[in-house]
Protein backbone atom coordinates (compact mmCIF):
# COMPACT_ATOMS: atom_id res chain seq x y z
CA UNK A 1 0.00 0.00 0.00
CA UNK A 2 1.38 3.40 -0.98
CA UNK A 3 1.13 6.08 1.72
CA UNK A 4 -0.53 9.39 0.86
CA UNK A 5 1.56 11.23 3.43
CA UNK A 6 4.70 10.32 5.33
CA UNK A 7 5.87 12.26 8.37
CA UNK A 8 9.25 11.56 9.98
CA UNK A 9 9.55 12.46 13.66
CA UNK A 10 12.74 13.86 15.17
CA UNK A 11 14.29 13.17 18.54
CA UNK A 12 17.12 11.25 20.10
CA UNK A 13 18.52 8.28 18.22
CA UNK A 14 18.66 9.96 14.82
CA UNK A 15 22.39 9.40 14.30
CA UNK A 16 21.89 5.68 14.87
CA UNK A 17 18.83 5.65 12.61
CA UNK A 18 20.80 7.42 9.87
CA UNK A 19 23.22 4.46 9.83
CA UNK A 20 20.46 1.83 9.55
CA UNK A 21 20.56 0.95 5.85
CA UNK A 22 17.30 -1.05 5.99
CA UNK A 23 15.48 1.90 7.54
CA UNK A 24 16.94 4.32 4.99
CA UNK A 25 15.91 2.09 2.07
CA UNK A 26 12.39 1.83 3.53
CA UNK A 27 12.19 5.59 4.08
CA UNK A 28 13.36 6.40 0.55
CA UNK A 29 10.90 3.93 -0.95
CA UNK A 30 7.89 5.12 1.05
CA UNK A 31 8.65 8.83 0.75
CA UNK A 32 9.16 8.74 -3.01
CA UNK A 33 5.87 6.90 -3.50
CA UNK A 34 3.93 9.17 -1.12
CA UNK A 35 2.03 12.19 -2.38
CA UNK A 36 3.62 14.29 0.35
CA UNK A 37 6.37 13.79 2.87
CA UNK A 38 7.79 15.90 5.65
CA UNK A 39 9.39 15.89 9.04
CA UNK A 40 9.05 17.24 12.52
CA UNK A 41 12.09 19.04 13.91
CA UNK A 42 15.26 16.95 13.51
CA UNK A 43 13.46 14.30 11.46
CA UNK A 44 14.75 16.40 8.57
CA UNK A 45 18.15 14.76 9.11
CA UNK A 46 16.73 11.40 8.01
CA UNK A 47 15.12 12.93 4.94
CA UNK A 48 18.46 14.51 4.14
CA UNK A 49 20.34 11.25 4.70
CA UNK A 50 18.49 9.65 1.80
CA UNK A 51 18.69 12.69 -0.48
CA UNK A 52 15.05 13.71 -0.19
CA UNK A 53 15.96 17.31 0.64
CA UNK A 54 18.22 17.76 -2.39
CA UNK A 55 17.10 20.78 -4.40
CA UNK A 56 14.50 21.73 -1.79
CA UNK A 57 14.13 24.38 0.90
CA UNK A 58 13.91 22.89 4.39
CA UNK A 59 14.21 23.75 8.03
CA UNK A 60 14.61 22.14 11.43
CA UNK A 61 14.90 23.32 15.02
CA UNK A 62 17.06 26.46 15.01
CA UNK A 63 19.67 24.77 17.22
CA UNK A 64 20.34 22.15 14.52
CA UNK A 65 19.95 24.25 11.35
CA UNK A 66 23.70 24.79 10.79
CA UNK A 67 24.36 21.06 11.21
CA UNK A 68 21.57 20.17 8.78
CA UNK A 69 23.00 22.67 6.26
CA UNK A 70 26.45 21.08 6.62
CA UNK A 71 25.07 17.57 6.06
CA UNK A 72 22.63 18.51 3.28
CA UNK A 73 24.68 20.73 1.01
CA UNK A 74 22.31 20.22 -1.95
CA UNK A 75 19.39 21.68 0.00
CA UNK A 76 18.66 25.24 1.08
CA UNK A 77 18.28 25.25 4.86
CA UNK A 78 16.33 28.13 6.36
CA UNK A 79 17.42 28.55 10.00
CA UNK A 80 14.57 30.89 10.91
CA UNK A 81 11.35 30.40 8.95
CA UNK A 82 9.40 31.94 11.84
CA UNK A 83 9.48 35.32 10.12
CA UNK A 84 7.62 33.88 7.13
CA UNK A 85 3.84 34.27 6.89
CA UNK A 86 1.96 31.33 8.40
CA UNK A 87 -0.41 29.12 6.45
CA UNK A 88 -3.32 27.36 8.08
CA UNK A 89 -5.01 24.73 5.99
CA UNK A 90 -7.77 22.20 6.60
CA UNK A 91 -7.28 19.13 4.45
CA UNK A 92 -10.13 17.03 3.04
CA UNK A 93 -9.26 14.21 5.46
CA UNK A 94 -9.95 16.57 8.40
CA UNK A 95 -6.34 17.14 9.38
CA UNK A 96 -5.41 20.73 10.02
CA UNK A 97 -1.86 21.81 9.30
CA UNK A 98 0.12 24.87 10.15
CA UNK A 99 3.25 25.77 8.22
CA UNK A 100 5.39 28.69 7.30
CA UNK A 101 5.44 29.85 3.73
CA UNK A 102 8.83 30.98 2.55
Amino acid sequence: MKPKKLLVAGGSGLDEAARDQDLLRWLRSKATSARRFGSICTGAFLLGAVGLLDGKKATTHWKWAAELAARCQHATIDPDPADAPAIRQRHPDGIESHASQT
